[in-house]
């Protein structure tokens, strides 16, 4: 569907991500995770919160650095928005 965002949280249990690695060994962004597709790409330890509305018909997408607390993404969707 053309309105469909694809949101991927995560690493699981802390790791590091696989893709992560690829991209620090040289494999480009573009190849792993498309702009397109993925507008945040990060594969440090961080933590997501989601927050739906209702209402609104809106989710609310952060990304938090689990060490810094640094907000890294932060991004309110709703479904009329085009990838």
């Amino acid at each position: 569907h053309m309105y469909m965002w694809e949101i991927n949280m995560g690493p699981a249990g802390q790791g590091n991500n696989p893709l992560w690695i690829s991209y620090n060994a040289g494999i480009g962004r573009e190849e792993i995770a498309p702009t397109r597709q993925f507008l945040f790409f990060y594969g440090e330890p961080n933590a997501t919160i989601m927050t739906f509305d209702p209402e609104s018909d809106t989710v609310h997408i952060t990304f938090i650095d689990a060490r810094t607390e640094e907000v890294l993404f932060d991004r309110t969707f709703s479904y009329t928005d085009l990838p």
